[in-house]
């Protein structure tokens, strides 16, 4: 009998985030043009053919249990944007 096995190699990803309030990241009348950042951020990286590596979290669970004196913080419904990519997140 042979046995075949697969090896697989987890990779740490680091993930950097910008959490704010739903009202303000999505509706905010002064933050209009952040969808649209985001849609051109989307077509830039499909552009080049490259993963896109953002995404808007809503609620998420990590902030309570990691950050939970930051989470106090931040007004309810939050939503988080998050991304692999240091430079562009910050």
């Amino acid at each position: 009998m042979r046995v075949l096995t697969k090896c697989l190699y987890a990779v740490q990803t680091n993930w950097y985030a910008v959490v704010a309030s739903a009202e303000f990241m999505l509706h905010d009348v002064q933050n209009e043009a952040f969808a649209e950042q985001l849609r051109e951020r989307r077509r830039l990286l499909l552009e080049r053919d490259t993963e896109v590596n953002f995404f808007l979290v809503s609620e998420p669970a990590w902030l309570d249990e990691k950050f939970p004196e930051k989470a106090k913080q931040v007004r309810r419904p939050c939503v988080a944007l998050i991304s692999t990519d240091q430079q562009w997140i910050t």
